[in-house]
């Protein structure tokens, strides 16, 4: 039971930022220049994340756009 919870958690949290980046996805600015950017959703810092982990979250918030 506990693995399909994992589950069913994972792919809300997929669903929901799927559609909150396909909403909200900035491809140029008012520029006209390309940015590429998503400025909807944003990962919190902490001074007890380590150096790898902050990587690790700093690359999966890049990898939205």
């Amino acid at each position: 039971m506990a693995g399909e919870d994992w589950d069913w958690a994972i792919t809300q949290i997929a669903s929901k930022m799927k559609k909150a980046r396909d909403a909200d996805f900035i491809a140029k600015n008012s520029k006209g220049q390309v940015v590429n950017r998503l400025e909807t959703i944003a990962h919190m810092g902490s001074s007890n994340v380590d150096n790898e982990e902050c990587w690790a979250i700093t690359a999966m918030s890049r990898s939205l756009d």
